[in-house]
């Protein structure tokens, strides 16, 4: 008997059968082009099908032209685009899962640049910063006409994607969105049919409701994803979007119901994809509120559900009918078909960092994964086989990018041997684990060594590998994965003076006093400066974080660095923006302001705590290629750029592939 019994057994949404309880919930991928599928987007999902999802509800695609996105994302009015619509349909059924249309309007979070044109929204209100609008650019409040102009589309786009094979439809009406404009007594401020009180500013879910069931009828299965709270003073809040969901469910047209939670105000929407800072399940409790007033439609919950027995437990207890396990499968495509193989400690786990899916998308880029490497790239890297010559191949560095290489090419078939001069694995993981909120990159690492163990590679540790232990080894390829290495750029004046200059890997050893003035200089904009000051803060230390940058941890993407800024904030770390270190004179440290010369001063610092690039570790990669006996050496992962843990983990993986 499975160990996850409740989360796969088979479910009934509308007159859909679904093979389990494991939804693959919206969201955008920039995989399309021409604002429908491609192959790119095809063998995405293709992928998560065959992995064992039961239900993968695709992308918002947009319904009306003021709502038109980039053209990497989609539209459901245009009739041509139903043949490639029904490519990708009938390549998930292919794999056994069924697959929704989610339709889409964003309203004011629309982008005007992609439009052209006005935005709609309910009423006349500044569009909303945080997808990067200015608050000048106001909205147009729709018409009685232009409303009824919206459901006619609503029903157009849904007759489309019924038509190109998809199992069922969702709406949207929630994340601030355009249905949710007029629900929300933030954004409505009309006083006609569809303003004033909740249900008059709900009438536009429920035509939009009957209008798209009025025009597919029985053909398929129906539902609405809501908002169950803004999260915001004045804005919806539970007990507004349980009645709303009352009189949805009453309409008797929809199967359904799928509960997250948020707006578009940057503390909301920080809460809608919440990082690693947050527990697992974290608003788990909306869905179970919203399910317990409704008595006929089944319930999704939503939102960093990604271990398999939190889910299983969800379901167990009655919280939720199914669950949406989306950054889940950006990182593990195989999570059904793992768990039904009694493989569950297999499955490689979403860690919340928020860099390869939300980061890359809201950065314009296509979808990936920090941990998953072939996220995204699923038509051009195809699966892992077999490699044509099984090679002995040898490995320097056990970090996540000599971890990741080590593993695909055991993978391969190839007889690998990983050095790692530590007495664990995991590199610069070891370390970062240390910061406050940055622990479940543990995951990642005790994933890697598992797999490492079961792959049967010959990890040695303890061991700095030159290049005549590797040759004992008589490799045919080898790969050099040796990391960096913190560095201190030059401080004027520090030299001599009571002031101590480290690194972050120093502070997060412990080697900082905690009852100190540290003054940390953040050359990096991400993660290593914000969550060592927090660190420090929470150490007791008085913290000066000093960037060049006009905003602190502008690196970090927006949903994640809402997060940081509010942490900082709330630890009293003192911020210096638009500041760079000057000179140390005596205990006191002159920053100067940057382009203008001014000058401030912070007194009785202790210590200057350097957040600047490492220096990649390359001397064994240069003696290896300068050795006629080693034909194959790939260097990948800091030691031929440092950078970030996703580029690492991408170029050993790579590596590997290329063997």
């Amino acid at each position: 008997m499975s160990d996850h019994p409740h989360l796969l057994s088979p479910v009934k949404i509308g007159p859909v059968d679904i093979r389990n309880r494991i939804v693959s919930s919206a969201y955008q991928t920039n995989l399309g082009e021409a604002y429908r599928p491609t192959d790119r987007m095809i063998a995405y999902h293709a992928e998560r099908a065959r992995g064992g999802v039961g239900l993968i509800v695709l992308e918002g695609i947009r319904c009306h032209p003021t709502t038109r996105p980039a053209r990497f994302n989609l539209t459901a009015w245009d009739r041509e685009a139903i043949p490639s619509f029904r490519a990708l349909v009938d390549e998930v059924h292919r794999h056994g899962a069924k697959v929704f249309a989610q339709l889409l309007h964003l309203g004011r979070a629309a982008n005007p640049m992609e439009t052209r044109l006005p935005l709609w929204s309910a009423s006349q209100i500044s569009a909303p910063t945080v997808f990067g609008s200015h608050r000048s650019v106001q909205t147009h409040a729709m018409t009685a006409a232009e409303i009824v102009e919206l459901c006619d589309w609503y029903a157009l786009c849904a007759r489309n994607m019924i038509e190109a094979g998809f199992d069922g439809l969702e709406i949207h009406a929630g994340h601030g969105y355009l249905i949710q404009q007029f629900l929300s007594p933030l954004t409505n401020m009309r006083n006609d049919d569809y303003g004033g009180d909740l249900r008059s500013r709900a009438r536009i879910a429920i035509e939009v409701v009957d209008a798209v069931r009025g025009e597919i009828g029985s053909d398929g299965a129906f539902g609405v994803r809501i908002s169950a709270d803004e999260l915001v003073p004045g804005g919806l809040t539970t007990a507004d979007m349980t009645r709303v969901a009352r009189w949805l469910e009453d309409t008797n047209q929809i199967d359904y119901m799928s509960v997250s939670q948020g707006t578009t105000e940057a503390y909301s929407h920080a809460r809608q994809i919440p990082d690693m800072s947050f527990p697992p399940a974290p608003f788990v409790h909306f869905a179970e509120e919203i399910k317990s007033a409704l008595s006929r439609v089944p319930v999704f919950a939503v939102c960093r559900i990604v271990d398999p027995d939190v889910a299983e437990s969800i379901i167990a207890e009655g919280k939720a009918d199914l669950v949406c396990m989306a950054r889940a499968h950006i990182a593990e495509p195989h999570i059904g078909l793992k768990l039904a193989e009694g493989r569950a400690t297999d499955i490689r786990q979403c860690i919340g960092c928020n860099q390869g899916c939300a980061g890359r998308i809201n950065a314009g880029q296509t979808v990936g994964c920090l941990v998953n490497a072939e996220a995204g790239r699923e038509l051009e890297l195809g699966s892992i086989v077999a490699a044509p010559k099984a090679k002995t191949v040898v490995i320097v560095g056990g970090g996540p990018a000599g971890m990741e290489a080590a593993r695909v090419a055991a993978l391969r078939g190839h007889r690998v041997t990983l050095f790692e001069q530590a007495r664990s694995l995991g590199g610069q993981l070891n370390t970062l684990v240390r910061a406050p909120h940055r622990k479940e990159f543990a995951k990642f690492a005790d994933w890697l060594t598992r797999q490492l163990d079961s792959l049967g590679v010959n990890v040695i540790l303890g061991v700095s590998a030159d290049v005549s232990r590797i040759r004992r080894e008589e490799p045919e390829a080898v790969i050099v994965a040796t990391g960096s290495v913190p560095t201190l750029p030059k401080l004027t004046g520090v030299h001599g003076s009571p002031i101590e200059a480290i690194s972050i890997d120093d502070v997060l050893h412990g080697r900082a006093d905690a009852a100190s003035v540290v003054v940390l200089l953040d050359d990096d904009g991400h993660h290593k400066a914000a969550s060592t000051a927090e660190y420090l803060a929470a150490a007791g230390a008085v913290v000066h974080l000093v960037t060049r940058a006009e905003s602190v941890a502008a690196e970090i993407t927006s949903v994640s660095r809402t997060l940081a800024v509010e942490r900082l904030e709330a630890a009293g770390v003192i911020i210096h923006t638009g500041r760079w270190f000057r000179e140390a004179l005596g205990s006191k440290v002159v920053l100067e302001a940057m382009g203008r010369g001014d000058l401030d001063e912070i007194p009785d610092a202790n210590f200057i705590v350097a957040a600047v690039p490492n220096e990649r570790r390359a001397y064994l990669a240069e003696q290896l290629r300068g050795a006629p006996d080693f034909p194959e050496v790939s260097v990948v992962g800091d030691c031929l750029a440092p950078r970030r843990v996703i580029e690492a983990v991408r170029e050993g993986h790579l590596a590997a592939r290329a063997l």
